[in-house]
């Protein structure tokens, strides 16, 4: 039996006491936290429904849980402020408790939205904090997030070398933890975070073979995951690419599949900027 279906057995059986409780929040939250790659929507409607519930029982855990929950589902759907405004009200109630681990999970989510949303300083901030707290408990998921995350930051920052180091260590422990836990979904999108990461600094640096096998990699691996969001994602990438390369049949191809994808899934922001590439192709 999967993670999921017990967790999901358990909610079940808690639900039909008919009393609402801490311990309801606590596996309504981590089951959300497991569909999160491969039922996003179903995970957010956990999240939201753990929130009202946590807030009834003035339960601060559960509450600062929720919101983070909430804000990584919006930064996954490309909403980055809705994310931004929740991940600060999650970090707010956090930073009362005694949990660094917990704070340091905000901060990462918080690192790539405010990324995102072109706020390096802040970005690179937030990283590194969350950074300081991973160091001390190496070779988690979230430890290797944040390596992913600092190595996007570096790209931003046009440091290319650090920023292929941080991706490259980045994909080495995602690697290390998909051995371990093969079936994980969010360590297989994290292991194509990476690899789309080494493709961008490849692409700026100008070998856009080395980048096109990079970025072609990490569209397989959010297929085989069977992960829309991210498969539009890498489907973008490749359109912007193949422009870049000139092979602009391709790149049509490329960008209305994404355009497809964003639209069946209702992904706003994210769909403009397709629509955007799409424009300046033509």
């Amino acid at each position: 039996m999967s993670i999921v279906q017990k967790l999901q057995d358990n909610l079940a059986a808690l639900r039909q006491r008919g009393a609402e409780s801490n311990e309801l929040v606590d596996v309504m939250l981590e089951l959300s936290e497991e569909q999160m790659v491969s039922n996003t929507s179903a995970a957010l409607m956990l999240a939201k429904e753990g929130l009202e519930i946590s807030r009834r029982l003035q339960y601060p855990h559960g509450e600062a849980y929720s919101l983070a929950l909430i804000g990584y589902t919006e930064y996954m759907f490309a909403d980055f402020e809705s994310a931004l405004v929740d991940l600060e009200k999650a970090l707010a109630i956090a930073l009362g408790g005694r949990s660094e681990m917990g704070q340091a999970r905000i901060y990462s989510v918080m690192a790539m939205v405010h990324r995102s949303l072109g706020n390096f300083d802040q970005a690179f901030s937030c990283a590194l904090k969350a950074l300081k707290i991973f160091e001390a408990h190496p070779g988690t998921l979230m430890h290797a997030w944040i390596l992913n995350s600092l190595g996007g930051i570096h790209h931003d920052l046009k440091d290319f070398e650090r920023s292929l180091k941080y991706h490259q260590d980045s994909l080495a422990m995602f690697e290390k933890l998909s051995r371990e836990e093969p079936d994980n979904a969010e360590i297989g999108v994290g292991r194509a975070r990476a690899l789309t990461g080494m493709g961008t600094v490849y692409q700026s640096r100008g070998d856009l073979n080395k980048a096109m096998e990079y970025h072609r990699e990490a569209l397989g691996q959010y297929r085989k995951l069977d992960n829309p969001e991210g498969e539009s994602r890498a489907l973008n990438d490749l359109g912007i690419l193949c422009q870049e390369c000139g092979v602009y049949d391709k790149s049509l191809e490329y960008l209305n599949a994404s355009i497809a994808i964003r639209e069946k899934l209702d992904m706003r922001q994210a769909l403009a900027g397709s629509l955007l590439e799409l424009g300046r192709l033509y």
